[in-house]
């Protein structure tokens, strides 16, 4: 099931959550949802089975269009889902997920990346921002992403 038709451009808020029907036997399933700030209307709403392939967090759950702003959490943070919004020329931001990205080194990116550059940078402001050259997964193209930390 799904729904909605998520207007051109804008921020949307994803996430999915997992609900069980009540009882022992209760069925588990997916929504995957997304919704416009600040108004927080609910623009697309879709329920999947946990368990099969394609079925789990993803930016591929959405249509995406171009000058959307993905806000989502580390678990949308994977190579496949960070470039299917490359491709529909949405803005994603994410936080690191579980395995680091790779930089134009051909190294995953580290956490110590972050505070080695804000050292050089001597930034008074306890915040940093800059930008790398990350490949989500060593097979796909290269994309630019900017990184944020704050301390």
């Amino acid at each position: 099931m799904q729904t909605g038709s998520p207007s051109k451009g804008g921020l949307r808020l994803i996430d999915s959550t997992l609900v069980k029907e009540p009882g022992k036997t209760g069925s588990l399933w997916r929504i995957h949802y997304s919704f416009r700030w600040p108004t927080l209307q609910c623009d697309y709403f879709k329920i999947t089975a946990v368990e099969g392939n394609g079925n789990g967090e993803s930016l591929r759950q959405f249509p995406l269009r171009p000058q959307d702003y993905i806000l989502a959490d580390r678990g949308y943070c994977q190579a496949t889902g960070i470039h299917f919004a490359a491709s529909k020329k949405a803005y994603v931001m994410v936080r690191l997920g579980f395995t680091p990205p790779y930089v134009s080194t051909g190294q995953q990116f580290q956490p110590t990346d972050f505070t080695d550059a804000y050292q050089r940078g001597n930034n008074a402001a306890n915040s940093f921002v800059d930008t790398w050259d990350f490949w989500p997964e060593l097979e796909h193209p290269v994309l630019e992403l900017r990184a944020t930390y704050q301390i």
